[in-house]
């Protein structure tokens, strides 16, 4: 067999298409695999058009083409190409290309092609971009609904929340604070729901902003007991938080999120015994880990426990039990942290969690340790707030419950329903209030961002503010922080607005 001839039945039994074509579009050559590609007998494509071969469309363009790399002879490049089948099926290819050029002078004289038929790669590629597309829009779609129905939802419970606060503070007979402790335990659940929506919906929209600093693990396990001893308390559990002088990197109001949730879950799916959170030092990271002595979770349900809405061994969706989000925020924070977190469960025995977190390389500063020990021996910071605040509130009975909240705080407060009332309060009022705070949705034209800065208009310098709102719309959330604002979500935790007050009123202080 001589070296033409072998090169000839290479190229005759190679499973691509091969052809060559002069620099006209004439084919010249066509392999057994192009004629197949394309539905033709062997041998009758020679001497056709290539042109003939592609849609309308494409033929003008190869035409072009054709023309511009004789004249311009750039680096050959592969693309895609749509071609017809003879019964009419219209095919993507992707071609690879090289010159042929005459052998005495150099020029082109046309062109030898490589093709692989990839029309079955970029249908799966449209379709995925479909269901990508889908997906977005239905996620668009959810987060418009919860930034409507959010709303409509934490005003009632907003104003509830706070008036519940007062009663607290009332000397009440036994039977009286019983209800209210009832009431309020009801508050914190319907609270908690509302919120691990709101925590979902900004995980989806991509507004969780994580701020990376030293995190005493002293500081966030006293916050723990604090907010959760006395639920484990009255479901018959123990709580245990092993001491630990651990700092760690992490964002803390993420960090203490996780922690919670998985103490709530644990506190959830535990029947008796109780659960154990502690911090195991492993190199340079520090391995935090909720115990429990719980119903466990079979193996075949570990990866699924992690979804939205997924509850193990709650098929009649009790809301007692929760929507099943906990474990998914856990899950959508450590991403977000960069922290891995890992189940290890026996059905009946008991769960461990363990989120894997990066050591810090100076110890707790002592401030930090002794303001958790004083938060630990019940030494909360005084209530005591002092200074002026303008509130904008449109619902009459959160105006009502934050006005008077605010007053026990030793506050003067100026209010109204939106933002002309306020202004026009303040100007009869002669007063320079130290910190608005202002519901993002108002009626009047002016949203609570428009309200602070006119309010900093008038006085001719800038009043921190603090928005509040049970809205969820992602463009809303990113304009308020756009606008350096301090934002809280109805309903308001009440340690939590005393804290956001403290921390405007010591910048207004310090301004």
């Amino acid at each position: 067999m001589q070296p033409g001839d072998l090169k000839d039945s290479i190229l005759e039994m190679a499973p691509n298409g091969i052809y060559e074509i002069a620099v006209d579009g004439t084919i010249l050559y066509s392999n057994p695999a192009h004629h197949r590609l394309l539905g033709y007998e062997p041998g009758t494509l020679v001497g056709r058009s290539i042109l003939d071969l592609v849609p309308e469309a494409d033929g003008e363009r190869l035409r072009a083409d054709l023309a511009r790399l004789v004249e311009t002879q750039p680096e050959p490049q592969p693309y895609l190409n749509s071609s017809f089948t003879r019964d009419g099926r219209q095919i993507v290819v992707e071609v690879h290309w090289t010159y042929k050029r005459d052998r005495a002078d150099g020029r082109v004289i046309g062109f030898i092609a490589i093709l692989n038929d990839v029309t079955t790669r970029i249908e799966a590629e449209r379709l995925r971009e479909e269901a990508r597309h889908a997906a977005e829009q239905a996620a668009l779609s959810r987060s418009r609904f919860l930034a409507s129905a959010s709303h409509d939802l934490r005003q009632p419970l907003q104003a509830l929340a706070l008036f519940v606060s007062r009663l607290e503070r009332r000397d009440l007979d036994p039977t009286a604070r019983e209800v209210v402790g009832n009431i309020r335990e009801s508050v914190a659940t319907l609270s908690s729901l509302l919120n691990g929506l709101l925590d979902m919906s900004k995980f989806d929209a991509g507004m969780t902003q994580v701020r990376v600093t030293d995190v005493p693990l002293r500081e966030v396990f006293v916050q723990l007991r604090r907010d959760f001893g006395a639920v484990a308390e009255r479901a018959g559990l123990r709580l245990r938080l092993r001491d630990t002088d651990c700092v760690v990197r992490s964002d803390p109001m993420l960090l203490r999120r996780v922690l919670g949730n998985l103490v709530v879950n644990a506190i959830s799916y535990t029947r008796r015994g109780g659960l154990v959170v502690g911090a195991r030092r492993r190199g340079q990271s520090v391995r935090l880990e909720v115990w429990d002595s719980g119903i466990g979770i079979p193996p075949d349900q570990l990866d699924l426990i992690f979804q939205e809405f997924y509850q193990v061994g709650n098929p009649a969706r009790e809301r007692r039990e929760g929507l099943g989000l906990g474990l998914a925020i856990v899950d959508r924070a450590c991403r977000a942290l960069g922290h891995p977190v890992e189940v290890k469960s026996r059905v009946g025995r008991g769960s461990v969690f363990a989120v894997t977190v990066p050591a810090a390389l100076e110890p707790a500063a002592p401030a930090a340790a002794d303001l958790a020990a004083a938060v630990a021996a019940g030494q909360p910071p005084a209530p005591v707030l002092g200074g002026t605040v303008a509130v904008v509130e449109d619902d009459p009975a959160v105006r009502r419950a934050l006005v008077s909240l605010l007053q026990d705080w030793q506050c003067t407060v100026i209010a109204a329903a939106n933002g002309a009332d306020l202004l026009a309060a303040l100007a009869e009022a002669r007063a320079r209030p130290d910190v608005v705070i202002a519901d993002l949705r108002l009626p009047g034209g002016m949203d609570g961002l428009a309200v602070a800065a006119a309010v900093s208009a008038e006085l001719g310098h800038a009043v921190p503010a603090l928005v509040v709102t049970g809205d969820t719309d992602p463009d809303r959330l990113r304009a308020t922080l756009a606008a350096g604002c301090m934002l809280l979500h109805k309903p308001i935790d009440v340690g939590d607005l005393h804290g956001a007050l403290t921390r405007l009123l010591g910048r207004t202080a310090a301004g």
